[in-house]
This record gives C-alpha cells, structure tokens and sequence, in this order.
C-alpha cells in the first residue's frame, strides 16, 4: 500500500531478511478497470524499490507478531497516485472491513464483504473472514470509512486436492469456527511507530503519529505456525510487490453506492 509519497507498506515476509530490495519492484496499476481490454502498465507506474526503511517479521519479547516492511520507492509517484489515509482507531470486532489486494498473483481484487472476527487483546493482529488467497500478503485491510486499519500478513489453506479430477481446487469453508484462528491481518500502527522511532523524515505519517495500540503486558502464547500458508510472497521474484492504490477512490465510492467490486 502507498502510505506516503515515496513509501510503500507490506508484509514483512515479502521482503528479504537481509534487506536487499534493488532486484524488487513496485508495480501500481495491476487491476482490470475495462473487462473488455487487457491489463496495460505504463512504465511510471512500475518503481524500483531503493531501501527497507524498516522491517519485522518475528514474535518479539513480549510474544507480538510483527509482519510489516516499508519500502522506500526509487522516486516519488505522480500526483494522480494519493497515498492511503490511516485509521485513527482499530475497527472493532464485529466491523464491516474491505481488503484490496492481487490473491494468487491475479489483477487486483477488491473484497468488500468481510468481517473481523477477532482483535488479540494484546494489539498486535486481528483476523477476518475475508476471500484472501496465496499472494494477498501486504494487501491493505480497510475499515468501514475507507481508511487503511490492517496488512494482510497470514491465511489458512487456499486450494486442497480432488484425486478424482486430478487438480487442486478452490478450498471452500461454510463456516468459521474458531476466529482466533482465521485470515489474519497485522495492525498498521506498529509500522509507523517504527518508522518514525528510526528518525524516518516523514512530515505526513511521522508529524502526529499514532498512538501504539499494542499492550504493554505480553500476549498470550500462540503457535508461532498458527495461520501460516505455505507461503504468500514469492521470495525468488523480481516483481512481486504490487498495489492498486489509484483506484481506491473510485472503488469506495462504488462501495458506499452499493455496487459491488470483485
């Protein structure tokens, strides 16, 4: 998600441990806008990534999961791309959420009828009953107002196997019987805490930053597998970060209209 003009957040797992990011680029754009012509990419909307400004990707002393990288692009976007507005507030659960992102390496899919299920006392992910697949991690989990609340950073099994049709298939779930346990999406707020704790120069993320939402007192214990696909990034990838940010407003709008966006 373009956070500010030269940054982009994502999930932490998507970016190299070692943080190295020169082979990495930034692709805006991905998305089907007329079903009738194919997907074109202008070169501006394809950046270079020039540093990780900060990254987590562990379970801290205090047993939070943190997934989260920001990256700083080669050059600032065009005035036609607004960075996303961040939540003052995490949504509750019970709220309506709406996660935009490019599942299974797809176009970008807007997916409005999500609900988060559960909120960890301790701050540090929420989950959500959202069509996420492989890929989806980084996306941008979006409260009711459109604003920026979460990053899908973990999911449950996307395809599972049918021997007697010989191919995987879609993995259908009628019902979600444990929300601890479901699609997971980190919070925002420990990003930018972090990114303006390092000195970062951002008047617009940085100037009244958010107030960190995790608890002081630890988590309680959890799997540290619990939630884990078998991978949602592409480490070995070149481009394999991507956001459709341009169209946010035109989605909220259709949104708050009652047309639906897939």
């Amino acid at each position: 998600m373009l956070i500010d003009d030269q940054l982009v957040l994502t999930a932490g797992h998507c970016t190299p441990d070692d943080g190295a990011c020169d082979d990495q680029r930034i692709v805006f754009d991905h998305a089907i806008t007329d079903p009738s012509q194919p997907v074109a990419i202008d070169a501006d909307a394809v950046h270079r990534c020039r540093s990780v400004a900060v990254r987590a990707h562990d379970i801290d002393a205090g047993g939070h999961r943190r997934d989260y990288a920001v990256i700083e692009l080669d050059r600032p976007v065009g005035s036609a791309r607004r960075p996303a507005e961040l939540s003052g507030a995490p949504p509750p659960a019970g709220s309506d959420v709406t996660v935009i992102g490019c599942p299974s390496g797809l176009p970008a899919k807007v997916d409005p009828g999500p609900q988060l299920l559960y909120a960890r006392p301790c701050g540090d992910h929420f989950t959500l009953d959202s069509d996420t697949f492989e890929a989806t991690s980084g996306s941008g989990v979006f409260d009711d107002r459109g604003q920026l609340a979460g990053l899908f950073v973990r999911g449950g099994i996307d395809y599972e196997f049918v021997p007697d049709r010989g191919c995987a298939v879609v993995r259908r779930i009628a019902d979600v019987t444990d929300p601890t346990q479901a699609e997971q999406a980190g919070y925002v707020t420990p990003a930018i805490t972090a990114l303006c704790a390092s000195g970062w120069p951002s008047a617009r993320l940085c100037a009244a930053a958010p107030a960190p939402i995790e608890d002081a007192a630890s988590c309680p214990p959890e799997d540290p597998a619990a939630g884990e696909t078998s991978g949602g990034c592409d480490p070995t990838s070149s481009v394999r970060l991507r956001s459709a940010f341009l169209m946010l407003p035109r989605v909220f709008r259709m949104l708050r209209h009652g047309r639906p966006q897939t």
